[in-house]
């Protein structure tokens, strides 16, 4: 979350919730864990796509066509899911024509997948330009697997 007093409603709806202090993240960034096997979304739903918006501020997606195409594949839950589920075990990146979303829309993506409660797998990941900074990204992905980790499993 970008702002506190979004930070602040969400966690009011879903208490479980557990906000993460991740040394190096920038000030008005703050993650906030959906606890208690919840998602932020509605009963029977599986994936968030959070910040879908921002790419629109990204130089490569200048052309609405092409905006267009890659907001609407984020809007298909099953195909984000399907990107997700690419992804074993640990953090990795998909660049470029590694992927068929990244061919299609000159993406990068990062991608985490841990355990989860019960058997299940968390999966998250972050999806930019082919330019994205894999880097930091990675490291604030692995920042965040860790605390969840610790989270979950003591």
């Amino acid at each position: 979350y970008r702002s506190e007093p979004l930070l602040a409603d969400s966690a009011a709806a879903y208490p479980t919730t557990v906000r993460l202090d991740i040394a190096g993240l920038p000030a008005n960034f703050m993650p906030l864990f959906a606890g208690g096997r919840t998602a932020f979304v509605p009963e029977g739903e599986q994936v968030v796509v959070q910040g879908a918006s921002r790419i629109a501020q990204q130089r490569e997606y200048r052309d609405l066509a092409r905006l267009t195409e890659i907001l609407g594949f984020l809007e298909q839950r099953r195909a984000v899911r399907d990107l997700l589920l690419e992804l074993d075990e640990g953090i990795g990146a998909v660049i470029g024509k590694e992927h068929r979303m990244a061919q299609a829309f000159g993406t990068g993506v990062v991608m985490a997948n841990l355990p989860g409660p019960s058997g299940s797998r968390l999966r998250f990941g972050v999806v930019g330009p082919k330019r994205l900074d894999y880097g930091r990204t990675t490291a604030v992905l692995g920042a965040i697997a860790e605390q969840l980790g610790e989270l979950l499993h003591g």
